[in-house]
C-alpha cells in the first residue's frame, strides 16, 4: 500500500514537472512572435513614408495618396503626372518619381525663367547716313520715322558710323526726315518700303551775310557767307575755304595786343604741320591795313618770328557777330560751317593750340 502511494505521489511530481515545462517553452514563442510583429509594422511604416533628396529639392512621397510635396513652388499651367516606383531592400525604401510637366517652374528664390523676344509686331529700323561727294558716314544726324503726318513713331541721332537703329512697330512703309543737319541739305521726306535704308546728303552752300554786325554767331550755330582781303591782296571766301579744308580758324587780334602777338609762332608753326586741313585767318578789327603791313615786315626781318599766314582787316564787322571784347579770341569752325567753339584768350603754349585743333579736326 504504502508502494502504491509513494509511486502516486512520484507520478504527479512528474506530472507537475512536466506541466512547468510546457509553460516555461510557450513564453520564448509569443515573445518570438511579439518581435516579429513588432518588425512587420517598423517595416511597413518605412516602405509607406520615405525621404529623399532629389536634384537639391526635398519630396515627402505618400504611397496611398500617389501624391508629392516638392520643396520648391511650382505655377500649373497645364495637367501634370506623377509615376513613383518603391523597391524595399532590407528595411530601406527608394523611391524614384518621375513628372511630366506642363506649367512653368518659379525657383525657391521667387525669381522665374522667362525669355525675351522681340514683340511680332515691331521691327529695327536702320537708316545710314553718308555725305554724297565723299561717301563718308555722318554723324549727330536725327532721324525720324513716321506713320502719318502728324504721328512719329521713332527717332534717333546717327552714331560714328552714321548709323541710326529705331524699333518702330512692323508696316509696309516708312516715311523718315532728317534734323539737326549741321550744314547739309536732305529732302523734306524721304519714303521707303523697307525697314533697312541708306540715305545720302548734301553740303549746304553758307548764306551770304551782308551785315555781320548784326548777326548772333554762337557754338552750334551756322556761319553765313564772308569774304576777306589780306594785307597782300588775295580774297578769302569762307564758302571756298569749306570745299577745301576741314576747319577754319578765324583769330581776332590788333597790332598792339601782345598776347596775340605771343601767339604768333603758334600759329605758324599750325599752319607748317596742318596747312592741307586748316586755314588760319588772322582778323584785325581796329587797325588800319597799312599798321598791319608794318608788323608783318617787321616780323619777317627774322627767321624765328616770320609768318606766312593770312592777315586780314575786318572790314565785314565779324567781330560784331561774335561780340568780341576781349582779345585774342580764336573761332574753330567746322568744314560745314558750324562753330565748334569760342576760345577767349591766348593759348598758353603751342601744345595747348596743337591739341585745341586735333580736337575738331575730323
Amino acid at each position: 500500500m504504502k508502494t502504491r502511494i509513494l509511486c502516486l505521489c512520484l507520478c504527479l511530481a512528474l506530472m507537475l514537472l512536466l506541466c512547468s515545462c510546457g509553460k516555461s517553452d510557450d513564453t520564448p514563442k509569443k515573445a518570438d512572435s511579439t518581435t516579429t510583429n513588432a518588425s512587420t509594422t517598423t517595416d511597413t511604416t518605412v516602405s509607406a513614408t520615405t525621404t529623399h533628396t532629389e536634384s537639391s529639392a526635398v519630396h515627402t512621397t505618400t504611397l496611398e495618396s500617389a501624391s508629392a510635396t516638392v520643396g520648391h513652388s511650382s505655377t500649373t499651367a497645364g495637367t501634370s503626372a506623377s509615376t513613383i516606383a518603391n523597391t524595399s531592400a532590407i528595411g530601406t525604401t527608394t523611391t524614384t518619381s518621375t513628372h511630366t510637366t506642363g506649367f512653368t517652374t518659379t525657383s525657391s528664390s521667387g525669381a522665374s525663367a522667362t525669355v525675351t523676344t522681340a514683340p511680332a509686331n515691331t521691327v529695327v529700323f536702320k537708316a545710314t547716313i553718308r555725305d554724297s561727294a565723299k561717301q563718308q558716314p555722318v554723324s549727330g544726324i536725327g532721324v525720324s520715322v513716321w506713320s502719318s503726318p502728324d504721328v512719329q513713331i521713332g527717332s534717333a541721332y546717327t552714331d560714328k558710323n552714321g548709323v541710326a537703329l529705331i524699333t518702330v512697330p512692323k508696316q509696309s512703309s516708312y516715311r523718315v526726315t532728317l534734323s539737326n543737319l549741321q550744314g547739309y541739305e536732305a529732302e523734306e521726306k524721304y519714303l521707303f518700303s523697307t525697314n533697312t535704308v541708306n540715305i545720302t546728303i548734301r553740303k549746304a552752300p553758307v548764306q551770304n551775310e551782308l551785315d555781320h554786325s548784326q548777326a548772333q554767331y554762337d557754338v552750334g550755330k551756322r556761319m553765313t557767307d564772308f569774304s576777306l582781303t589780306d594785307t597782300e591782296g588775295n580774297t578769302y571766301r569762307l564758302s571756298n575755304l569749306l570745299k577745301e579744308k576741314k576747319l577754319i580758324v578765324l583769330d581776332f587780334w590788333y597790332t598792339t595786343c601782345e598776347p596775340c602777338k605771343m601767339e604768333f609762332p603758334f600759329f605758324e608753326a599750325a599752319v607748317k604741320k596742318y596747312g592741307e586741313d586748316i586755314a588760319l585767318l588772322a582778323i584785325d578789327p581796329i587797325d588800319p591795313a597799312n599798321a598791319m603791313v608794318a608788323l608783318r615786315n617787321q616780323l619777317n626781318t627774322q627767321a624765328n618770328t616770320a609768318i606766312s599766314f593770312p592777315m586780314l582787316q575786318d572790314t565785314c564787322n565779324l567781330f560784331l557777330g561774335f561780340d568780341v571784347s576781349s582779345y585774342p579770341t580764336t573761332v574753330f569752325i567746322d568744314s560745314n560751317g558750324v562753330i565748334m567753339d569760342i576760345h577767349v584768350g591766348a593759348f598758353p603754349s603751342e601744345t595747348a593750340f596743337f591739341t585745341a585743333l586735333e580736337n575738331y579736326l575730323p
